[in-house]
């Protein structure tokens, strides 16, 4: 198979949520604190870019990367979706406390 089709059917949304959190972190080195509250709209793209990349994920086959580490199939792309969800309420309720 093809090494680079397995690791973006393995883990496509933690790619995308590995990119807006390194985002976050130069937009909070880079801009003055008056417009921190920015962050958590950053997190909610990302959060919501990452939900809507699980349609892209292909649950069946069963897909691998990196020697079995990684599995994606119907329950992993289950429990990325409920987890996403759920830090996506978490963040929306949290964002008062900025």
């Amino acid at each position: 198979m093809n090494f680079l089709l397995d690791i973006k059917s393995a883990f496509l949304p933690e790619i995308i949520i590995l990119f807006f959190i390194l985002l976050n972190i130069l937009f909070a080195i880079f801009v003055n604190k008056k417009h921190f509250k920015l962050s958590v709209w950053i997190n909610i793209l990302g959060i919501l870019t990452a939900l809507s990349s699980i349609i892209f994920l292909q649950a069946e086959p069963t897909y691998s990367a990196f020697n079995n580490s990684i599995v994606c199939n119907v329950y992993t792309v289950f429990f990325k979706s409920l987890i996403l969800v759920a830090t996506f309420f978490v963040v929306l309720l949290s964002k008062d406390f900025i």
